[in-house]
């Protein structure tokens, strides 16, 4: 006889659980995610953005003295105050090579945090720099875009002019798209 209430008590714990829940139309919650993120998740954040920050900007600017080396500007348009870029290009070249692998460590190390707890998903932190991000780069999106369609309109075509507006434009693109599908799915990890 007392093994009926232990039957009892086991059952409600599994109903709670979801496990052998005889009715298929019952909603089955998600364990609930404890907020427990540290000060080290938050300077985890910090760090990706900014190392991501550093990488765009070196990358772009990097490209464009390599385009500028490739396709040297005509003399119509040659300004002499201008430095020659070759000097500019191992700066930022070494810049990629010093942000890069430090982007990529925060970046899984934030990424498999995440997955291990979606409570992290929601520090203040990091959706105020994923707002930043998708901020700034939709504003880069739009000058860039603006400044490409008015060079092709008025004429004023260089091909490194050209190639460094489409290397802005898909590098802001690819980082506003990836953050933008982070908004997305966020808003639906909190409402679940």
């Amino acid at each position: 006889m007392n093994d009926l209430p232990e039957k009892e008590a086991q059952r409600k714990q599994d109903e709670k659980k979801g496990v052998g829940n005889p009715d298929p139309t019952h909603e089955q919650q998600a364990p609930e995610a404890v907020l427990s993120h540290t000060m080290f998740d938050t300077f985890e954040h910090l760090i990706m953005f900014v190392s991501l920050a550093f990488l765009a900007f070196s990358f772009c600017v990097a490209v464009h003295y390599i385009a500028e080396i490739l396709f040297p500007i005509p003399t119509l348009v040659y300004n002499p105050y201008i430095k020659t870029p070759n000097n500019n290009v191992q700066v930022f070249l070494l810049l990629i090579l010093v942000s890069e692998p430090i982007f990529a460590f925060f970046f899984l190390n934030t990424t498999k945090h995440a997955k291990e707890n979606p409570a992290i998903q929601i520090i203040k932190i990091r959706r105020f720099l994923t707002y930043l991000a998708l901020v700034l780069t939709f504003i880069i999106l739009l000058v860039y875009i603006a400044v490409l369609i008015y060079n092709l309109l008025t004429g004023y075509f260089l091909a490194s002019s050209f190639i460094t507006e489409v290397t802005v434009i898909t590098v802001n693109g690819s980082i506003f798209a990836y953050f933008f599908h982070q908004v997305r799915t966020d808003k639906r990890i909190v409402r679940v």
